[in-house]
């Protein structure tokens, strides 16, 4: 009898680009390959597909809203029963939600993953809104093992939540196999298409409050009259860039220096690492990091903010710099720019981006299912 795993994938549904949707992609086709008694089905609503790769054992199953009105919405709540009927009829075995949903089935063993405690540490943020961090606390003390992507994480969710050390697991992520180094000649040409062929700096995410691209943009001004260094912001959320952020461009006299790429893919996001003179992580809070072992395998040096979860990733392989504190951030990009110093944290990326495996986090995670499974 196979083993039957039902995952919530409200994470595609919400957010599809982000580096959560990116775990599963990278750790559920891992899983099945290894585990051929194995049978997961996804769940999800939106109407982007999942990217997942064809898996005879590993299968989207979508559940497709009419529009929304008045008019549908009794039709909807029909459909959706007949859905959840046929999930029950399917008789999985074990539960996970990607973001904190409940079993839409009782009495199935329960896992719960744990990406970070940003909301509670920061609720002035509130990243994910009202009720969100209740929400999260609740389904994680209920599940029957939890899993976590970095020992600072866990430790936090232990003692905010109150957790049991004996359910809770740390699986650390990985980089996608496309992060690499590359060829000079590839290097050279994305400065000249990018930043008119000159070095720059490297900051890659979303322009979310806790990503603290503020201090970035603050600690490049400060480096205006020192180097003829571009920034190059690169993200899925650039496209319509919030008005205060050109605001703290211009008053750091840095708008003609910057450069956006909107929604890279991989292969364009490896050529912006491997061109860049540093990357740039000023976060302030983060619960793994995978942009850290993507910049350290494709050979950027790193600059990032002093918090514990990053010093785990990437321990010595590192230049850290006080999170509020954009003098430290530009003495860092100073300091990296000084070929013994970016050669010394190029070597030592190298060695410490090999220490993190996604074929080593899916065979920890389907232990995890086989244990909650027996």
């Amino acid at each position: 009898m196979p083993l039957k795993i039902l995952i919530d994938g409200l994470i595609f549904d919400g957010y599809p680009h982000g580096g959560i949707a990116r775990v599963y992609r990278e750790l559920l086709p891992r899983v099945a390959d290894r585990n051929p008694d194995f049978d997961i089905r996804v769940v999800y609503s939106s109407a982007v597909d999942l990217g997942l790769p064809p898996h005879p054992r590993l299968r989207g199953w979508r559940f497709r809203h009419y529009r929304p009105s008045r008019v549908f919405a009794s039709v909807n709540q029909i459909r959706r029963r007949r859905f959840d009927n046929g999930l029950i009829n399917w008789q999985p075995d074990i539960f996970q939600s990607t973001y904190y949903t409940k079993s839409p089935i009782r009495n199935l063993k329960t896992l719960t993953m744990v990406y970070d405690l940003i909301d509670q540490q920061y609720p002035f943020l509130m990243p994910n809104g009202p009720g969100f961090v209740s929400r999260q606390a609740e389904v994680t003390r209920q599940a029957d093992e939890i899993v976590c992507i970095s020992h600072a994480t866990a430790e936090r969710a232990i003692e905010k939540f109150g957790l049991d050390h004996n359910r809770t697991h740390v699986i650390h992520l990985d980089a996608s196999p496309v992060f690499r180094s590359i060829e000079v000649e590839s290097k050279a040409a994305f400065r000249k298409r990018y930043t008119c062929g000159k070095p720059f700096f490297l900051f890659v995410g979303s322009t979310t409050s806790y990503k603290n691209l503020g201090v970035v943009l603050r600690a490049f001004g400060r480096l205006r009259d020192k180097t003829d260094h571009w920034l190059v912001i690169a993200g899925h959320s650039l496209q319509h860039l919030e008005a205060h952020w050109f605001d703290v461009a211009i008053s750091a006299g840095v708008e003609d220096r910057i450069c956006r790429l909107v929604h890279p893919d991989d292969e364009l996001l490896c050529k912006a690492y491997n061109a860049a003179d540093a990357f740039v992580f000023p976060s302030l809070q983060e619960g793994f990091g995978i942009p850290l072992v993507e910049a350290m395998r494709c050979g950027a040096p790193v600059v990032a903010s002093d918090i514990p979860v990053f010093r785990e990733i990437c321990g010595d392989a590192a230049l850290f710099f006080d999170t509020h504190d954009p003098e430290c951030l530009a003495n860092g990009l100073l300091e990296v720019c000084r070929s013994e110093v970016r050669d010394r944290l190029v070597q030592l990326g190298f060695v410490r981006a090999g220490c993190f495996s996604w074929d080593k986090a899916a065979e920890q995670l389907g232990q995890i299912y086989r244990r909650l499974a027996n």
